[in-house]
């Protein structure tokens, strides 16, 4: 069985905070939600259109003088119902796909030092999401405007999922380079031991 399309949860997500349009919506996904919800928005219009015809979602053409007519989406009951449904399911597993992983699990051909930069960059990327994250907790935490919304102990938990995961992979990246200049330094024969293909029958 094919797994579901989750955008149309991830928009009506967004609209359970306030209405807003199609801009609206990216602008506080990519302030929120992106940093652990990779979503493609180059379809977003046409996911509103859909939830539209489902009545999930409302459209309503607001005059804004001097620029074009602004659509402004507002959630259904019937939308609200659905996500209710849909926050009470057990989420679906997702498929795994690390680049970096996939990189260095076929790189015995690649030189040590170009297998060192690869690991370097994905700590330097770790560490600048970990200053985002603390950046971001700091906002929500000063701001007078989060303080009576419900919401805020679950933005800050989503935050400490994205703080743990930065920290842990970076401290991955410092073990996994320091095994590397293990290697680098070691004789050329030894470093050598063990590098016969990978055999479907062997064991991890």
């Amino acid at each position: 069985m094919s797994k579901e399309n989750k955008t149309k949860y991830a928009i009506l997500g967004i609209l359970s905070l306030a209405p807003m349009s199609g801009y609206d919506i990216k602008k506080l996904t990519d302030n929120s939600i992106s940093h652990f919800w990779n979503e493609n928005f180059g379809h977003l219009y046409p996911v509103l259109g859909r939830l539209e015809r489902e009545g999930l979602i409302s459209r309503e053409i607001r005059p804004t003088p001097g620029r074009p007519d602004r659509s402004v989406y507002t959630m259904t009951q019937t939308g609200r119902t659905a996500l209710a449904d849909w926050l009470l399911r057990d989420p679906e597993d997702s498929p795994n796909r690390i680049e970096i992983l996939l990189q260095l699990f076929f790189a015995k051909g690649l030189p040590l030092p170009v297998i060192i930069r690869k690991v370097n960059n994905e700590k330097a990327l770790h560490e600048q999401r970990l200053a985002t994250y603390e950046s971001i907790e700091r906002h929500i935490r000063e701001s007078a405007v989060h303080q009576d919304q419900g919401d805020v102990p679950f933005w800050l938990m989503t935050l400490s999922f994205g703080k743990h995961r930065s920290r842990a992979t970076a401290a991955w990246c410092e073990e996994t380079i320091e095994k590397l200049r293990e290697m680098e330094a070691a004789p050329p024969a030894s470093a050598e031991k063990g590098t016969r293909p990978f055999a479907p029958h062997d064991k991890l």
